[in-house]
Parts: C-alpha cells; structure tokens; sequence
C-alpha cells in the first residue's frame, strides 16, 4: 500500500538527487571559486554595469608595473596578432614554445580574480602577463560612454582597436581607476581588449561603461561569438587545372596573364586580368568571356589596347556595376588608381579614356600603391588598397559623390610585409553584417590570409584559422588539386572571390565560395614581370 510517507519520501529523493545532478554539472563547469566556463550566447552586464564575461589566455612570463615596461611588455608580440586577434573558446598559440589556451569565463563577481583563473590550469599568476577580450553588441550606437577599468597590477586597454586606458603601478583593483575619453560604441560588436601584468600576489580586474551621465551603462549584450564567421576555418580548397593561359598573337607577345576580376553576367563569364607584354615591354589588360568552366581555356583573349583610351602601362583590374549611375566601372592601376565607365563589359573597345580619382596622389599614400578595388555600403564607397609595405589602405567618399572626392588614404590594417603584400579584395558576406578582406602575403609562398569587421571604416580582425601560412584562407597549405591534375603552382596569389552579383556591394555567398587566382610552374623564376602566370580556380570543399 502506497501511503503519504512514502510518496512523500520519494518526491524528497527525487528533489535530492536532481540538485545533486545540478551540483555535479556546475562542478564541471566551475574553474575555481566564482568562475565557470561560460555558455555559449549571449548575456548583459551586472545590475552595476560590471562585465562579467571574458576570453581570457593562460599567462605569459612578464614583469615590470612602470608605463615603460608595461607598454613594452604588451606590444611584444609574444604571438601573432596579439593586438587584434579575435579568440574562440579553446584556441591555441604558443608562446617561447609553450602553448596557451584561451577560455570563455563568467564570474559572478564585478571582477574577476586573475589569481583563481590561473591556479584553475595550474598555472602562477606573478610576473605574468594576461590578455582578455570581450565582446560588446549594441542595438544602436552609443556616443559620450567611457570605458572606466580598475586593475591589480597594471593595465591597458583598448576599445576597437584605440588604446583608451594605461594603469600603472604596484596597485590595487579600484573600480573606476582608470576612465577613457568619451568614445562611441557602435552598432553592433565592439571590441573590448585588455592586458593585466602583474608582480606577485593578488591579480584581478574589473571593467564597465559609464553613460554620459557617469552612470553604469545597460541596454547592451556581451556575446563572445558576436563577430563569428558563417563559414567554418579552417578552409579547405580542391584546385583546378590551368583554366586560362597567355596566349600570344600577331601585334602583342605575353608571358603571363594574371590578377584576374570576374563577374558572371547575361549567362556568360566576364573576366579581365593582367598580362606582361615584351612585346610592349609594358603590363597591359585582356579580356575574355565564355559561358561554363569547360570553355575557359578554349576562349579567346582582346587585348585592351584594341581601345586606344587603354594603351600604356595599365593592369590590377577590378570591375563592378555602379547601380546609382547604371555603368560599369573599370578600376585598375596606372599607377595612381584610374577608372574608366562603359555600357557594355563585352566590348573592350567601349571603355571611356580613364580618369584619375585623385589630381596628385596624397602625402599619406604609400610610396608604391597598388592594387585598387572598390566596395560600397549604404552610404559610402570605399577605394582599398596595398602597397607591398605591410598595410592595407582605405579611402572613402559618399556614393552620392563616387567617384569624386575621395578622402586621403588612411592605414586600415598594419603588419609585416611579408605577412600583408598585396592583391586585396574585400567583400561583404551575405546573410551577415560582416565583411571580409583577404590578402596575399609573400612568404614563405605566395598565400592568402583574412580578416572581417562588421563595418568599412572598423576595425578589421584576423580570422581564426585562416591568417596564417599553417592554416591561411587560401595557400598551398590548405589545397588539393582534383583528380587527375598534376599540381602546377606552389604559389596561390593574386586572384578574386566569386561574387553572389556584380555589383558595387561586392557579396559573396559563403556557402559557395570559389576563387580564382594566379600560379605559376614552382620551377620558374626570374625577373617578376617575366613569371608565367597563369590562372586556375579553387573550390571550397564543404
């Protein structure tokens, strides 16, 4: 007979054994203390405004609480991309050889206790150096905020790649230590990042945003996947053999054809690319059409110089269709940019005499730019482009305006030249507000690597798994030559994503990528106008 005490009884051990279960499972998850691993998704700032989620790397050896040491220690370069470099739960880089993991941590305090977090991967949290980063999404931009930070030791931070807040010092954490100017969070994922180096003892930190008033800010998320990619690194590519060759006729001799731009319209290929002529001792343009893969070899190269406005040193193309204006656009490099308009991209002899987008080229241009395209948003139209030096360009006006006006060059993204080269195009990737950038860099072969931002005039961050020559967004690395095709390239350089379109927005479906690009024979060599180019594609391998 079943009686009140025994049903009872039963309830009291069932409730027991699911907090029991409930216990065992925030155990998992508890590093130490107050912290856990966190969840995926998205959550908000304490009722004081304290930002309690963080990507936090295991420590690297520091030392030193002076501004001069602490800035040095923070702009080592300890690993690549240390600066800008975006993390997910569970990423690697190796530091003097020790590799060091990144973790998605909550605490449920306002700060959170760096001494915890290192004892919890049995590590020393004296004489170290801790990298965090957060992401803030806003449903709106949010002038006149300040990011305020307190710090046990020292600390730098920066908020979208501006450096905001230095603290220095043997010190210990007081909230609102350090307060920023007043900044402008923007629409959408912000980047918060902070470095704490600390002598010995206690370490932690504490951070918030203070609306205009001094008040602790709300009506924001922190989501750690905010500017997450919709295609998964790291890539991998199947490449095809030599689709398009230099081919020679009776008035222009070439060695290569290269730097190719395409757009698929009227059921038909578009291409323009470089080409050297000896010729002409002089880099030119052809262009060709045809209406499937099958046909690429087999179609016919017009050369450029067919028009006479195209004659001279021209090459670098990139096309788009301006919807404003109803023309095609033909920007190329000359060597300052130049563009030139037609109604008809299949008549070569129809492109107007080029014009210049800047009368003389400004001061804060690169001694050798390079390597122009285009991309526009809502509002501006933005001219990108290298200069073999390490960074990467950009220019805007309105669209209203396009193609007059154009700003003076600002540097978007800094590196090493042989990590940042040349060959950039950006695009906007459908179904998301992200953008992406890709880039060739020059050694140790040519290779491709990636960058994205939620916005043109943001600040761009490395992809995961695809910015580097290991695991690149496109290098040899990381293709395989379909079946059948003797592998013809080493190098995987200058080329161009296949675009959902063709016009000025620049979208590329990520469920689709393809990439046509230059290789040449790895045998070859000499003088770099007299490489043999030649272009293939690759195609994404889900």
């Amino acid at each position: 007979m079943i009686t009140p005490g025994k049903i009872y009884r039963s309830i009291l051990i069932l409730v027991v054994s699911c907090a029991l279960l409930t216990a065992a499972a925030e155990d998992q998850n508890r590093l130490w203390l107050h912290l856990v691993r966190a969840p995926s998704g998205q959550t908000s700032p304490d009722p004081d405004g304290f930002i309690q989620r963080w990507l936090i790397l295991e420590p690297i050896a520091a030392s030193g609480d002076t501004q001069t040491a602490v800035q040095k220690t923070v702009k080592a370069g300890h690993f690549p991309n240390e600066l800008t470099v975006i993390p997910r739960d569970g990423d690697k880089v190796t530091v003097d050889g020790t590799e060091l993991t990144w973790h998605a941590v909550d605490t449920n305090q306002y700060n959170v206790n760096l001494y915890y977090f290192a004892a919890a991967f049995g590590k020393s949290s004296d004489n170290a150096l801790f990298w965090v980063v957060t992401i803030v999404n806003c449903p709106q931009d949010i002038p006149d905020v300040r990011l305020a930070a307190g710090s046990n030791s020292a600390s730098v931070w920066w908020v979208n790649g501006r450096e905001v807040i230095g603290i220095y010092g043997d010190r210990q954490t007081v909230i609102d230590d350090g307060v920023s100017k007043r900044l402008t969070l923007k629409k959408g994922p912000n980047v918060v990042r902070g470095a704490i180096v600390n002598r010995s003892g206690a370490a932690d930190f504490c951070a918030r945003f203070l609306d205009s008033d001094g008040k602790p800010l709300k009506g924001y998320t922190i989501d750690l996947g905010a500017l997450v990619l919709s295609f998964a690194t790291p890539l991998r590519w199947k490449a095809s053999g030599v689709q398009i060759k230099p081919i020679s006729d009776e008035t222009h001799t070439i060695v290569s054809v290269k730097d190719p731009t395409i757009v698929r319209y009227n059921d038909l290929w578009h291409v323009y690319a470089t080409a050297y002529s000896t010729s002409a001792r002089t880099w030119t343009m052809v262009y060709l059409n045809f209406k499937d893969w099958a046909d690429a070899p087999k179609a016919k190269l017009t050369y450029i110089d067919v028009n006479p406005n195209m004659r001279g040193y021209k090459c670098a193309p990139h096309l788009f269709y301006f919807t404003l204006h109803k023309k095609w656009y033909l920007v190329f490099q000359s060597q300052p940019p130049q563009y030139s308009t037609t109604d008809d991209i299949s008549r070569p002899e129809t492109w107007t005499a080029p014009r210049n987008f800047f009368a003389k080229m400004p001061a804060s241009a690169p001694r050798l730019p390079i390597d122009y395209h285009v991309i526009c948003d809502d509002t501006h139209a933005y001219l990108f482009f290298t200069g073999d030096d390490g960074n990467f360009y950009r220019c805007r006006t309105t669209v209203e305006e396009f193609p007059n006006g154009m700003s003076d060059p600002e540097i978007a993204i800094r590196d090493h030249r042989n990590n940042l080269f040349e060959g950039s195009v950006t695009y906007k990737i459908k179904g998301t507000n992200m953008y992406l950038t890709v880039i060739e860099a020059l050694s140790p072969a040519r290779h491709y690597r990636a960058w994205v931002a939620d916005r043109l005039d943001g600040e761009w961050t490395p992809v995961p798994g695809a910015d580097s020559w290991q695991t690149p967004f496109a290098g040899i690395n990381n293709v395989t030559f379909e079946d059948g095709v003797a592998p013809w390239t080493r190098d995987i350089s200058h080329g161009e994503l296949i675009r959902d379109g063709y016009d000025e927005r620049m979208i590329i479906d990520p469920a689709n990528l393809r990439f046509l690009f230059q290789g040449r024979d790895p045998a070859s060599g000499g003088r770099y106008e007299l490489l043999p180019y030649q272009l293939g594609l690759l195609t994404a391998i889900p």
